[in-house]
Parts: structure tokens; C-alpha cells; sequence
């Protein structure tokens, strides 16, 4: 018998591209959207750049 991996499932994520696949590698893999507007977009991207540079200042890098 197989050992079964544990399901994991990720709550939050900073992802800047995600490519869907027609055939991908394991049967159960399954993707979904969400509506969004392009306000929203931008300021997630704007917080983010903001919060990446603050970090990268803090630890020395210009």
C-alpha cells in the first residue's frame, strides 16, 4: 500500500504568474477563479511593492 501525502491547502499567497495546463500531472488537480476589478488589482500590487521595499530598506538593500 501507497503512503498517502497530507492534503495541504494554501491560504495566502503573493504569486505574480500562474500558467494552467490542460493535461496536468496528477488526476485530481483542480484550479479556480475569482472576479476581480482592476482597483482592487492595483492596490494589492501597490501594497505589495511598498511592503517588498520596506523589507528589502530593512535589510540594507537600495
Amino acid at each position: 500500500m501507497r503512503a498517502q501525502l497530507p492534503l495541504r491547502t494554501i491560504e495566502d499567497i503573493d504569486c505574480w504568474e500562474i500558467t494552467l495546463t490542460a493535461f496536468p500531472a496528477y488526476e485530481t488537480t483542480s484550479a479556480s477563479l475569482r472576479s476581480d476589478n482592476a482597483a482592487n488589482a492595483a492596490r494589492r500590487l501597490a501594497n505589495a511593492r511598498r511592503e517588498a521595499e520596506t523589507k528589502m530598506r530593512f535589510r540594507g538593500i537600495h
